[in-house]
């Protein structure tokens, strides 16, 4: 009876010393993860606050400089394509602010799905009360400012990121995330690891296993995740820094004129069939070479030899903190409001030699000395 006392107590002293390893293992484990979730989260959050400055229309942050800047309807009608934006990338909410005179407004603001159906918009240059310190030393490095923030919502991480307009007007660009339900899902994948290796040394081993792997799972999909979405309707395309495609939807795929599997788990830099004078892949590279972000329209070519014009956005993300850098592309095909865009230029043009031409000819009413001057105008 003795030695099995004993035994049980030495049985019991191996359970305590097996639970205080497997509490240590799953401590440290979990903060690697949580680390590395937080990296994924900032890229993710990065990701939205540059999308704000996509989504709006060309030219709207050189004009968004005052209260009387923009008219209330065309915000409102703004204001539902970045909702629609948010939505559809799981985004809480979207915006952009500017300062002035020591004060913040909000020069561009998501809907949720009911404010939307309720019509409740907000007013432009709506003043953003709650400022955080975050916001305000954002504005004043000049640099992203991360945090959590708390409301009657929820809780969400969110991002202070300073951009510039082509005028060089300075903004401020932000968006929430909600990750709580990942971290609880993580909680309870290494509470359940802890609970489980009570048992059985072996049952620990497989449930190790089977979490490194969901774990890498999880990571991947949260790295798709930053840039693509499957419903959009624009060309997307996500790549590593030495080019590697990791994702690209058919729209993008089509624009090239390449098919969709031909790009898949490829590099950017291989001959993938593409227009060798192919002006958007040749700026992606450019890119990926120089680390450096671009946007603008252009005209380009496809394999088969249509012209068209294209409106891209290539943003080269770094990470603040651990983690690889990003390249987003998104890419839509303009061609029918460019050839509006320079078929008014040329009315107006014509207008303008006509209305020149009519002053010419009111102003002086002998049609000899006129007529070769109007002549000459019109060339």
């Amino acid at each position: 009876m003795k030695k099995y006392r004993q035994q049980r107590a030495l049985f019991g002293y191996f359970i305590l010393a097996y639970l205080v390893i497997v509490v240590v293992f799953s401590f440290f484990r979990y903060q690697s993860e949580s680390q590395r979730l937080d990296g994924i989260i900032r890229d993710r959050l990065q990701n939205g606050a540059a999308m704000v400055k996509y989504v709006m229309p060309r030219g709207y942050f050189d004009r968004a400089v005052s209260r009387e800047s923009i008219h209330q309807a065309d915000y409102n009608s703004y204001t539902d394509l970045l909702s629609q934006a948010a939505w559809e990338n799981n985004f809480h909410f979207l915006f952009a602010l500017r300062e002035k005179e020591g004060r913040f407004y909000y020069i561009a603001y998501s809907l949720s799905r009911k404010e939307q159906s309720d019509k409740r918009y907000a007013a432009y240059w709506k003043e953003y009360t709650e400022v955080q310190p975050d916001l305000i030393r954002a504005h004043k490095t000049r640099k992203a400012a991360f945090t959590k923030l708390t409301d009657s919502y929820g809780t969400y991480y969110t991002v202070f990121q300073p951009e510039y307009s082509p005028s060089g007007e300075f903004f401020i660009t932000g968006a929430d995330y909600d990750f709580q339900n990942m971290k609880a899902s993580l909680n309870r994948i290494f509470a359940g690891a802890a609970l489980q290796a009570l048992t059985l040394l072996l049952l620990l081993f497989l449930i190790y296993f089977t979490l490194t792997r969901l774990q890498k799972h999880y990571v991947r999909r949260l790295q798709f995740s930053n840039a693509v979405n499957e419903a959009s309707p624009i060309g997307v395309m996500s790549l590593q820094p030495d080019g590697r495609i990791d994702y690209v939807n058919q729209v993008f795929a089509g624009l090239v004129g390449v098919k969709l599997e031909n790009l898949d788990d490829r590099s950017i830099h291989d001959d993938l069939g593409f227009n060798k004078d192919d002006e958007l892949v040749n700026r992606i590279r450019i890119c990926l070479l120089r680390q450096i972000s671009w946007q603008g329209e252009f005209l380009n070519a496809n394999p088969a030899g249509r012209e068209y014009w294209v409106n891209a956005n290539i943003n080269y993300i770094l990470p603040v903190q651990e983690g690889k850098a990003m390249i987003n592309v998104y890419a839509a095909d303009v061609t029918p409001q460019m050839r509006s865009r320079i078929s008014l230029s040329q009315h107006n043009t014509a207008l303008r030699f006509i209305s020149r031409a009519i002053h010419i000819l009111l102003a002086n009413h002998e049609l000899d000395n006129t007529l070769p001057e109007v002549m000459a105008l019109y060339g």
